[in-house]
């Protein structure tokens, strides 16, 4: 045998093999972090005292990562909605991997807040239970879609509301704007009489 007959037979059973995919090492390079800071606005809204309603907007026309946890999670999500009074500590990370810590941000508690609407049948016995609103010692009003007075009442902790008016008569079906008002907070919504 030659000795280029076999370097022939080599490159043939080479070839001939399963291949082996190539990796590339590619060299990890310094970025310079120095002086990062994003260009964004941040919006708050301050959370009901009733549920979670609060929320932080990351405005921008940079695309960053956003973390609103002290950086444990980032997401390109610039809304974070549903959040509870409190303190958050964002961190905004670039596309290169730089972060910027911002301080703590405060989603405060507001005092006033809006229900989700309220429906019930008082023509087969049923009442509005307003036990399940944090809202005690109180005053009830509720009003016509004329913004007229038809019922008004001071609250308790276990209040159930009836569908009747101040005159002691049942009201029509339609829905009928409310308020209750303590020393401190206010609720405010739609309750509806379906018969």
């Amino acid at each position: 045998m030659r000795r280029g007959d076999k370097k022939a037979r080599l490159d043939t059973e080479i070839s001939t093999k399963d291949k082996i995919p190539i990796q590339r090492i590619i060299p990890k390079v310094e970025v310079d972090c120095f002086g990062f800071k994003p260009d964004l606005n941040i919006s708050i809204e301050h959370s009901c005292f009733i549920r979670p309603t609060g929320s932080l907007e990351f405005n921008s026309s940079i695309d960053y990562y956003f973390s609103i946890d002290g950086g444990k999670n980032f997401s390109d999500k610039k809304l974070y909605n549903d959040l509870s009074p409190g303190a958050y500590s964002l961190k905004v990370m670039n596309q290169q991997g730089c972060k910027y810590d911002f301080k703590e941000v405060i989603v405060k508690e507001n005092n006033v807040c809006e229900l989700e609407d309220v429906f019930f049948n008082p023509s087969i016995g049923e009442f509005w239970d307003l036990s399940q609103i944090p809202l005690t010692n109180g005053d009830l009003q509720i009003f016509d879609r004329n913004g007229q007075s038809v019922f008004e009442s001071k609250i308790s902790d276990n209040y159930q509301w009836d569908g009747y008016s101040k005159n002691g008569h049942p009201l029509l079906s339609g829905a009928y704007s409310f308020t209750i008002v303590n020393e401190s907070k206010k609720v405010f919504g739609t309750v509806n009489i379906i018969k």
